[in-house]
């Protein structure tokens, strides 16, 4: 996910459509000129004018991933769960032994 606020990306987009060059953009708002060719270019893909990812099938697969981390992690705490119960004390617990 992006440092930035959607809000301040959609504003540098808004900045290019206005006929504003990428180097002023850039510039003005303290941004590697990259960034802005990046959002731009994430844009159009989006829009379906370029083919590529969309932001939304980007983010499927990291959202998949951390959704098996969880999974994974649930199942070693139900794994140990079940090895604790399998490990049963002794009923008269720490008695004497019989003679």
């Amino acid at each position: 996910m992006s440092q930035y606020p959607e809000q301040f990306r959609q504003k540098v987009l808004d900045l290019l459509a206005e006929g504003r060059p990428v180097k002023h953009v850039a510039e003005d708002l303290d941004l590697s000129m990259q960034a802005v060719y990046n959002w731009r270019n994430q844009e159009a893909i989006d829009r379906g004018e370029r083919p590529g990812l969309s932001r939304v099938e980007q983010g499927e697969p990291a959202a998949a991933k951390r959704r098996i981390r969880e999974l994974e992690d649930e199942v070693q705490i139900l794994t140990r769960a079940r090895d604790l119960l399998k490990e049963v004390p002794s009923p008269k617990g720490f008695t004497r032994p019989s003679r």
